[in-house]
């Protein structure tokens, strides 16, 4: 076997040691390594959903917690659900309505918003424009009072 044959993998072996211990050991020796309990989602859980025991499970979070995340299953069930939560995502405090707020619409409008229903015919309805979930700019026209006019100067 010639020197050189022997000489590159021997210093391709030096190298990956070396890139070991500078990168790999010192996050697997982080002294913030710690392991905290959180709530994580059992199955996805959709928008106006009512959170029940069974669609939570613990799990475990390497390190610090993020800001909002809701570390007991108590402090999440009887909640409805504002915006969506996947299959394995940990439960954050902004993801569900307010306690006492329930499920359905209701939680998910905005404070000083509102909510109204519009009838729609066949027509209308069968076109698919718009579909739940989706958001649309509503527009209204008409005439202002005479006090509420104003007359460009």
């Amino acid at each position: 076997m010639s020197q050189r044959a022997l000489t590159i993998p021997l210093i391709a072996f030096a190298i990956s040691a070396i890139v070991y211990r500078l990168v790999l050991a010192p996050i697997n020796m982080a002294p913030d390594n710690q392991i905290s309990e959180v709530v994580i989602a059992a199955h996805k859980l959709e928008i106006g959903a009512l959170v029940k025991d069974t669609d939570l499970r613990g799990g475990h979070w390497l390190g610090p917690l993020p800001p909002g995340v809701v570390p007991k299953k108590e402090n999440v069930v009887g909640r409805g659900v504002v915006a969506l939560i996947n299959e394995g995502e940990p439960i954050f405090e902004n993801r569900l309505a307010a306690v006492g707020a329930g499920a359905g619409l209701a939680p998910t409008i905005p404070q000083g918003m509102r909510a109204v229903t519009i009838r729609v015919n066949d027509v209308v309805g069968a076109a698919g424009f718009v579909v739940s979930g989706q958001r649309a700019d509503v527009l209204i026209s008409g005439t202002p009072r005479e006090e509420l006019r104003t007359v460009p100067r």
